[in-house]
Order: structure tokens, then sequence, then C-alpha cells
């Protein structure tokens, strides 16, 4: 079953023990949500969590272990097998065994002192594991699709992101100057200047922080008007992305079309000569079968030619 978690192939045996996986993901996530609810906090002093966050513990250490043990079957650390060590350390470093090392963490700390409640947020990090679920085949192309456009498209994000961040300082060191003499509390300096730059540029203007002369109020709207058009290019580019991707899957399906009709007319052709010639040898069948049966025909009058010309001498004889 955890083959399936290393790049094995799919089975039943694997997608019950992601369910299982899963489902105590979500039991623990729950329990500390309830937790966090006055009206729930009762559920914390009950010992059924501590006997749940224990077999979670164990559950998780069991799962982290095996998965570390089995990794070397792992189809992108095959080159390593010679080498377990470095094969286990390569996948150690993998983004998804960090983070099951980090809710180990987080748990055993949980169940070590009851003061330190700072880690139980990285708990809900395993909820990445419900990547499991999504094993399937028709539903890992998408997510491949994804990590192709954003790493496709890394250059033009690079260019945008360069532009929004120059476009934040450059507002944020306007601004400061426009309206400091005016307002030297809400905009003391211009890395402080920058939450209000941040909110005007993502349009989303919570209002604490607002200038008050004229020339602030131009900047302003000159800034909110640039910035909305700067933060749509990231949607712009991904957008392309994910365009330029369907194109080509679209291509690759139509190709694989075109090649498996190519394949059918091949293999039509090749059916077409195979009956022709069996045709060909039921003909030459059906001839040596009319000459076989005019041979044995010949050879049967020639016994019985014999057989009378036999019977007439012996008769003449007496």
């Amino acid at each position: 079953a955890l083959s399936g978690g290393v790049g094995g192939h799919d089975c039943r045996w694997a997608r019950r023990f992601a369910v299982f996986v899963v489902s105590v993901t979500f039991l623990n996530i729950f329990a500390d949500i309830a937790g966090s609810v006055d009206a729930w906090r009762w559920s914390q002093e009950m010992s059924v969590v501590a006997v749940l966050e224990a077999f979670t513990f164990a559950v998780f250490l069991c799962e982290y272990c095996l998965r570390l043990w089995s990794c070397v079957e792992a189809e992108h650390l095959r080159d390593h097998r010679d080498r377990p060590a470095t094969a286990r350390w390569r996948f150690a470093l993998e983004p998804l065994p960090v983070i099951d090392l980090l809710v180990l963490c987080a748990l055993l700390a949980d169940l070590r002192s009851e003061e330190v409640h700072g880690f139980q947020a990285l708990r809900c990090l395993r909820s990445l594991r419900l990547l499991a679920m999504f094993k399937v085949d028709r539903h890992m192309p998408s997510c491949r699709c994804v990590l192709d456009v954003i790493a496709g498209k890394t250059a033009e994000l690079y260019t945008a992101m360069s532009l929004a961040v120059a476009l934040l300082v450059l507002a944020s060191t306007a601004m400061f100057y426009v309206e400091h003499d005016a307002q030297p509390e809400a905009f003391p300096s211009i890395p402080g200047t920058m939450w209000w730059a941040v909110t005007a540029m993502t349009t989303v203007g919570y209002g604490d922080i607002v200038p008050i002369t004229c020339v602030g109020k131009v900047l302003a709207c000159i800034v909110s008007f640039v910035g909305l058009g700067i933060f749509a290019l990231p949607s712009g580019i991904i957008s392309q992305g994910f365009m330029q991707a369907l194109e080509k899957r679209r291509k690759a399906e139509a190709e694989e079309l075109v090649g498996m009709y190519s394949e059918s007319c091949q293999m039509e052709r090749m059916v077409k000569r195979e009956v022709e010639q069996l045709r060909a040898s039921l003909a030459d069948l059906r001839h040596l079968a009319c000459d076989m049966q005019v041979d044995i025909f010949a050879m049967r009058r020639q016994r019985a030619d014999v057989l009378v010309a036999a019977l007439d001498k012996s008769w003449r004889s007496r």
C-alpha cells in the first residue's frame, strides 16, 4: 500500500490506506478546531483526546518510517538503489516528508507538554497528504499541468512581480513625501507607507490609512489604476499558459488519433492482403482437390479395367 505513496502503482489497499490516513488527519484537525472554541473546551479535558493524539502519533510515525524504508523502490530514486542511505536522505528532504516530520514533531510536543500550543497549527499541514487521494491517472495530469504552466511561465511571472515591487516602492516613496507632513502618524516612514501602497494596489482599501491632501488623493487614484493593471498581469500570464497547455494537449491528442488512424489503416490493409492471400490459397486448394478427384477417378477406372480384363480372361479360359 505504501508503494502508492512513493510512486508505485495504485491499488485497492493503497487507496484504503490513504482513506484511513486522511480520516485520522480530519479527526485530529476537528479536535484542534473544537479545542479552540470556549463552548467545546471540555473536549480537550477528556482522556479520549490524549488517546487520539497518541494513536495519531503512532500511525504517523509508522507511516513515516515505512515510507522512509521503502522509498528506494520509487521510480525517481532507482538510480540510487545501490546507495540506499543516499536515496533515503534525498527522499527525507522532499516537501511532503519534511511536512510529515514537522507534524510528528508537533504531535510529540503536544504529547510531552501541554504548555506548547504554538506547534498545533502545524498539524493542519497534514492535510496536504490529501493529495494521495487524487493519485488517480485521470486527475494527476491536471495537477501536472498546473506545475508545468507555472514552471513554463516563470520568467513572465518574475517580470510581473518585479514591476509590482517597483510600483510598490515608488508609490510608497511618493506618498510618504506627499502625506508625511500632513499625517506623520499615518505615514511615518517609507516602509510604514508600504502598507497603504499594498492595500491601494490590490484595490482592497481597508480605510485605516487614507490620504487627505489633494495631491495625495490624485496619487492614490493613479496608484490604484496602475496597481490594478499590474496585479492583473499574473492572471493573464497564467491563463495564457493554461491555454497553451490545453492547446498542446489537444495537438498531442490529435496526433495520437492520427497515429491510431494510420495504424488502423495499415492494419486494415494488412488484413485485406491476408484475406486475399487466404482466398488465393483457398483457390489453390480447390484446384488441388479437383486434380486429386480426377486422379482418383482415373485410378479407379484403371483398376476397374484391369479387373474386367482379368475376369474376361478367366472366363475365356474356362
